[in-house]
């Protein structure tokens, strides 16, 4: 009989794994396996985590993008190096979808004993692991709040710039950009260092097929600020219904380093959570170094 520890986020989205309890556990019952059912903060906060996760068979975390994310940065710190299973029960799911986990949670529960284990790449801002996205900029600030039916309706990023019908009410970010061997400076919007088909809940602007979550690579998207209303436009177009790599103001492309030097603190986001402020950051993949059940 196998030893599962099944950790969850009690406040995860809608609450669904709380109402799902009796399912979990009779499900895992009745393949063979003794499950533990723990609170994600518990297991966080415990002084013997370590050794408490030795003594199961498979770990599987039930939880958003922030929840994987938070064991991840466990993983990284102890150096747990076994694969695990993920359920997403969180608003967005992001990576969830990006790794191609059904979104019925009966479903994504079964995955978890009969998937198989694939390894992925993971970021490192300046040296913290982090899993599918890094942003700064107008981005961070609006994304994550605005409703889905927006963000389905108008795409990716371009939902934040189409109500700006004044220059000064976009805030701007003066830095150098260096991407691999490239370098850039000047005024920037935003910018994303993605490893993933959408972010916040909205479509990345690569399609599916260029990204690949174990390639060694990112999905970056700086967006340059505009000098005038007929460069703002042309962002905004080149976001929604032309190509980004047409537009001059927009820098996209794929690589496994970058780093930015910020004129001023900085605000950033980690795969949806607050992610410090920052006046230089440094940004790389490590190739097929985390592995997931799917």
């Amino acid at each position: 009989m196998k030893r599962i520890l099944f950790v969850y986020n009690p406040v995860s989205g809608t609450g669904i794994v709380k109402r799902k309890m009796f399912d979990i556990v009779n499900f895992y019952n009745e393949n063979d396996c003794l499950v533990t059912l723990c609170p994600a903060f518990k297991l966080l906060n415990s002084e013997n985590v370590e050794d408490e996760l030795k003594l199961y068979d498979r770990i599987i975390i039930s939880g958003g993008d922030g929840t994987l994310n938070n064991f991840l940065t466990l993983c990284n710190k102890i150096g747990y190096k076994e694969a695990v299973g993920y359920i997403p029960s969180g608003s967005t799911n992001d990576y969830a979808a990006t790794l191609g986990l059904p979104g019925n949670f009966d479903d994504a529960l079964k995955t978890t004993i009969e998937g198989t284990e694939h390894s992925i790449d993971i970021g490192r801002f300046n040296g913290n692991p982090f899993l599918y996205v890094a942003a700064f900029g107008i981005f961070t600030k609006v994304v994550y709040t605005t409703p889905q039916e927006r963000k389905n309706v108008m795409g990716h990023a371009a939902y934040i710039l189409e109500g700006a019908m004044q220059l000064s009410e976009l805030q701007t970010y003066r830095l150098k950009l260096t991407i691999d061997d490239a370098t850039y400076e000047g005024s920037f919007l935003l910018g994303l260092v993605t490893n993933s088909i959408s972010v916040g809940g909205m479509k990345n602007r690569f399609s599916p097929d260029e990204v690949e979550l174990d390639d060694g690579l990112f999905e970056l998207l700086f967006i340059k600020a505009p000098e005038n209303l007929i460069e703002l436009n042309h962002i905004i177009r080149a976001l929604t219904i032309e190509s980004p790599q047409d537009c001059d103001n927009i820098i996209m492309c794929k690589a496994s380093h970058v780093t930015i030097e910020h004129f001023e603190t900085t605000d950033w986001t980690l795969d949806g959570e607050y992610g410090g402020g920052h006046d230089k950051v440094d940004i790389e993949i490590e190739n097929k170094i985390f592995k997931i059940i799917v």
